[in-house]
């Protein structure tokens, strides 16, 4: 093969180089340099290229926890740790569901004072143990394993008691995916599966409930969760609805010196008491609703360890006065089954 024929052919190849890889090759032919040296210059130029390609190809793709935790509500995380999602302290529970096949345990102790109908002061521990069974349904057990009352009847005597609480299940789905402010939407069903002989607080027990879950992230680094709440009440054979509002607002705290461990929210609620007559200090009223304004302090320990305290402060007569408590949030960082359709994404993706 003639010198015209080779350089023919060599032009040919270059157009399927790139444009300054070709250039460098058409002015090594004008110098007459011979072809094995221009392979080898063209290889010595193509190499970083090259190996970037390389690198970029043998990445490895990301674990179902990373692609879980890039989901989450809150912040992302590449650590292969799972991320928990905590409902607790406030009344509002998020739309967000925690990574699926993880079970999550949330429990607390809350101390509360001066509540309508008699209660004086209320010590309980609650414990929630929810999992994700998909992306979209969640199945969770609400309970309260032990309650002390402090009792002030008519005859203003003070009498004490120690019960286990109720005893609830419920499932969860998700309706309604979404990024950013608008809202991720989510149904809830609640059901009363075993009825405590301690007393109740301002709003009450339930039998059963119906809620709507909202929650979506706004301007300037804040997250929103907003719950409303259908419950149904029981009196003996009477039956009554209950309506219930609540808003969280959440907002890292320091987030350069804590890197978004430490977290601040605030959550306003409402709900009526169709059964509810009396004020704390006895007086008959004859409708009654409580309002109540509670505040949260949440420190992330761990992506999956969670430690919170609160305060909340009742707004009505008929309100509990004051409620304050504490607990933690721990996701089990094993999961209870493989992930069968993982996603092929990379390392480092952010959302």
């Amino acid at each position: 093969m003639n010198k015209a024929k080779c350089r023919g052919c060599a032009a040919v190849a270059f157009e399927a180089l790139p444009r300054e890889l070709g250039m460098l090759a058409r002015q090594a032919l004008r110098k007459r340099l011979a072809l094995p040296a221009v392979i080898a210059l063209l290889c010595l130029r193509a190499l970083p290229a090259a190996c970037q390609q390389v690198t970029s190809v043998l990445a490895k793709p990301a674990t179902p926890v990373q692609i879980e935790n890039g989901n989450a509500a809150f912040s992302v995380t590449d650590v292969d740790i799972p991320q928990a999602n905590p409902a607790r302290p406030t009344v509002t529970i998020p739309a967000h569901l925690p990574p699926t096949g993880y079970l999550q345990f949330e429990q607390g102790v809350v101390r509360a004072g001066n509540s309508p109908g008699g209660t004086n002061a209320q010590f309980a521990v609650s414990e929630v143990v929810k999992i994700a069974l998909t992306t979209r349904v969640l199945v969770q057990f609400l309970s309260q394993p032990y309650t002390h009352n402090t009792l002030l009847p008519a005859a203003g005597l003070a009498v004490e008691s120690s019960d286990p609480g109720d005893l609830q299940a419920g499932v969860e789905y998700v309706v309604h995916k979404s990024v950013g402010a608008l809202p991720t939407v989510s149904l809830v069903y609640i059901r009363l599966v075993r009825i405590s002989k301690s007393k109740n607080l301002d709003v009450g027990g339930y039998s059963q409930s119906a809620i709507i879950f909202l929650g979506g992230d706004l301007h300037g680094g804040f997250h929103y969760d907003s719950n409303i709440l259908f419950n149904e009440q029981n009196s003996g054979p009477i039956r009554r609805p209950q309506y219930q509002q609540t808003l969280a607002v959440t907002h890292a705290l320091f987030p350069l010196a804590t890197k978004q461990r430490l977290s601040m929210t605030i959550e306003p609620s409402h709900a009526s008491q169709p059964f509810g007559n009396a004020t704390s200090s006895g007086t008959h009223v004859t409708r009654a609703a409580s309002y109540d304004l509670l505040f949260v302090g949440g420190y992330a320990l761990r992506p999956n360890l969670l430690f919170d305290a609160s305060i909340d402060r009742g707004l009505t007569s008929t309100s509990t006065h004051w409620q304050g408590g504490f607990g933690l949030t721990y996701l089990l960082p094993h999961r209870l089954w493989k992930d069968s359709h993982p996603v092929p994404i990379r390392v480092g993706r952010k959302s």
